[in-house]
Parts: structure tokens; sequence; C-alpha cells
């Protein structure tokens, strides 16, 4: 990303005088974009607060020409095209990929901002190659159709014959994989970084073609939007705002989590849980809940390191974000303290929930709002009224949470996109280390993940 941004730069050489280029807005000015509901765009944290990176961009770019943001969502880039075309936005800012196609059919592309490959990515035990029809026969091969992927498969000497093209997105085609629906399908890189990190069967089987630069598209006629924005981000690279954004979202996305380690859980139970397990026991007592359970809790987070930190902002033991640690009235940094705000943030979690859902499933729910936001557990329960289900189930909600990843369904939801999965694997894992926590004394620490729904 660096490499390229920097390239760009150097060739555009210009100096920025931002008072003399944003006077010519009001106050009531507005810039409004369109981009899509994904992680890598723009979507609702588990705090309910609006995140993502190329919404975090367009903030900056809309903050410093003083102007307020507008952010309409499509489905797809031919909508947003659409919207451009109509002067309904001023702005598509969703990971476009700038190609050759699109600047014959003159499309106006702002400053690249960052580079990434596509890659072909199967569950694990499958290999395909390009011209060896032989690889493909049986295979469930899926790509998102009207995408840059499918004439780059035709370019890699792929068959086309043999892939499905479906209206949906990337994300969901990596869910799809991963849960061993489909064999394969094609994204890019910084897609599957983020996707990689929650995820168990997804093997990369490398680049289809070149790097493709990435860039916002904006009408050709506005001359002036592109000499600003071009400006700007000069600007914002040679501050390192920009390499900052990047790092926060994408800077620990190279980094294969080890999702459940009963070896290594086990080993830090006797080095590391001794120090910690007096705090953990005192707001057990305090909050009337099990210290086994905040044990878990907090190891899932921080792996029982009060120093652990994430790009994210997140920090403690807990793995408390600046606005939950003022929210709390604690200093995250404190383990008493950590332990102490996160308990009282997830019994304000588990205290909001509707009365109608009971125990145990109330803790299991509380879990998964600690994890992916309230918010998108009242989609999720919306959802399965609609499809008169059980709203207070756990089992059924977590059957649901996925669904949040799958555009026909996020789309219709207030809250969008979330990565459904994750908060399922979560809760998961924490009450796997809480059954292990509960029966130490009975040196039960051989408990099998998959034993635990």
């Amino acid at each position: 990303m660096k490499a390229s941004v920097l390239l760009f730069l150097l060739a555009f050489n210009v100096s920025c005088d931002f008072n003399k280029l944003f006077t010519s807005f009001s106050p009531d000015s507005q810039l409004v974009a369109v981009t899509k509901n994904s992680p890598t765009t723009y979507y609702f944290d588990r705090y309910d607060d609006k995140s993502g990176f190329e919404y975090e961009l367009l903030k900056a770019f809309a903050e410093a020409s003083g102007r307020k943001l507008k952010l309409l969502t499509a489905s797809n880039i031919s909508e947003m095209k659409s919207l451009l075309d109509k002067n309904k936005v001023d702005v598509i800012a969703s990971g476009i990929s700038v190609t050759e196609e699109r600047m014959r059919a003159n499309w106006q592309f702002g400053p690249v901002y960052a580079q990434t490959k596509e890659l072909l990515i199967c569950r694990k035990g499958v290999r395909i190659q390009a011209k060896k029809e032989s690889s493909f026969l049986g295979k469930k091969l899926f790509v998102v159709n009207n995408s840059t992927y499918v004439s780059s498969l035709q370019e890699a000497g792929f068959d086309l014959e043999y892939w499905q093209k479906q209206d949906t997105n990337t994300e969901d085609l990596l869910d799809r994989v991963e849960n061993q629906e489909i064999d394969c399908t094609v994204s890019d890189e910084h897609i599957y970084q983020l996707q990689r990190k929650f995820t168990e069967n997804l093997i990369n089987l490398g680049p289809i073609q070149k790097s493709q630069s990435l860039a916002w598209v904006i009408d050709p006629k506005n001359k002036k939007l592109k000499e600003q924005l071009d400006k700007w981000m000069f600007d914002f690279l040679e501050s390192g705002k920009l390499e900052d954004v990047y790092e926060k979202y994408y800077g620990y996305s190279n980094y294969k989590f080890n999702h459940f380690d009963i070896q290594t859980f086990n080993e830090r139970i006797l080095e590391r849980l001794p120090k910690y397990k007096d705090i953990f026991v005192k707001a057990a007592k305090k909050y009337n809940f099990p210290w086994e359970l905040i044990a878990a809790v907090s190891y899932q987070e921080s792996h029982w390191d009060e120093r652990a930190v994430s790009p994210t902002g997140v920090r403690g033991l807990m793995m408390l974000t600046r606005k939950t640690a003022r929210l709390m009235k604690v200093n995250r940094l404190v383990p008493e303290q950590s332990v102490d705000g996160g308990v009282r943030y997830l019994l304000s979690l588990h205290k909001t929930l509707p009365k109608s859902i009971k125990e145990p499933d109330r803790t299991w729910v509380s879990l998964a709002a600690y994890n992916v936001g309230l918010g998108h557990i009242f989609d999720v329960r919306r959802l399965i009224r609609q499809s008169r289900g059980e709203p207070n189930s756990w089992k059924e909600i977590k059957f649901y949470l996925p669904y949040l990843s799958k555009e026909k369904v996020y789309r219709n939801l207030k809250y969008g996109y979330a990565r459904g999965y994750e908060p399922v694997k979560y809760v998961r894992r924490i009450r796997t280390y809480y059954e292990i926590l509960k029966n130490l004394d009975n040196k039960k620490t051989d408990l099998d993940e998959d034993s635990v729904n």
C-alpha cells in the first residue's frame, strides 16, 4: 500500500493550501457518498458506532473540506455507478479497482490509496489449477457476478463454464467456502485478510492476476472535486494519517489466530491465571457473577495480558475501548478497573436485553452482544420473529447470526452487515473456557470445543 500511494503522490507533486481550496463551501454543504455495507468499507461495530476503512476516509475528507457527510449504501457497483451518473452522489467509496476497461468507459478515479490482488480462495483439501479441466470436475466454484473477478479468471486461463456467477458479495462467498457449502471463490486480498481472522478452513491458492489499484470514483465533470480530493489525499498521506487508518483495520490482519488451543489455555491457567484470579473473584462477589465466566471472557479478549493492545484501540485485560472505559469511569490499563468496567458493561447489556430472554440463554446472548453489539442482536431477533421462530432462544439466535453477512438479509436490517459467525464462535470459545475453569479441581482440562453448543 505505501509504495503505490507514494509513487502516485511523487508524480502528483503538489502543495496543499486547504484554506484556499475549501473556502467555496458553505457551512451547510454536504459530501454525499455511496458505499457498501461490509467489513472493509462501512459497518456498525460492537458498540453500535459507525466504522470501516472507507467510512473513516470519507469522514476525514468531509471534515477537512468543512462539509457534512451524508452516506448512502448500495448492494453492488452497478447500483453505485447509477447513483453517480444520476448526480445523486458525489463520490463512490467502496474499494473500487482501477481497470483499463473502466478507464475506457470514462470512469473518473480519484487518487490511488491502496493496492490489492485478486486471490483464488478454496476450502482446505481442495486444489484447482487454470487450464487443468480435470481439477474443476465435481467442484462448486462461485464468483461474484459483474465483478472484475470474472474477467480476471478468464485472463488467467480458467474456463468460466465451471464457475457459477452469483449476485452477492465477496464476504458471503468466503463464508460459504468456510462452511464447506462451496469449494472455491475469488476475493480481493484485503477482504480475505480481514475475513481469515475468523475462519479455519480457508486456503489461499495465490493471485490470479497482478496487483490492482483502489480508488474512489467521482463525476468526470466535477473537476473541482477531483482537485480537492487529490490535494487532500496528498496531505493525508504526508501527515501519516492514511497509514494510521490502514494500520487500524489491516495492520494485524496478516496474523492467523490460533482459534482454540486447549494446550496453550492449560499452560496459561498455570502461568497467568494466578496473577489475576483474585481480581476475577472479587468482581464475581461484587456483581454476583461466576468468576470462572469473567476469567473466560478476559482470556478470550486478552489472553490474560494486562498490556494487551490492538490497532483498533482496545486495551487491557478486558480489551475496552477508550469510549467504554470513559462510560464505565475506569482506567482500562489498571487490571482491577479493567475487569470491573468490563463486567459492568457486560451486565449493562445483560440488563438491556428483553426480560423474555431467560437464563442461561440470556448470558450467552449478552456475550454475543459484547462481541458484535446490541444493535445486531436486535436485528437478529427481528429476523427470527419474521421467520416465526423463537427470538428468546440462544439456539435460534446463533443459527440466524451468520445471516448478517448475507447481503440479501443485511441490506434490509437497521444495523446492516456484521460478521455473524464471529459472535457464535466467540461465545462457543468462552463457554468452553468457562467449563474448563469450573472443572479445575477435577483436572478436567481436556474438554473438546465441539462438546459445547
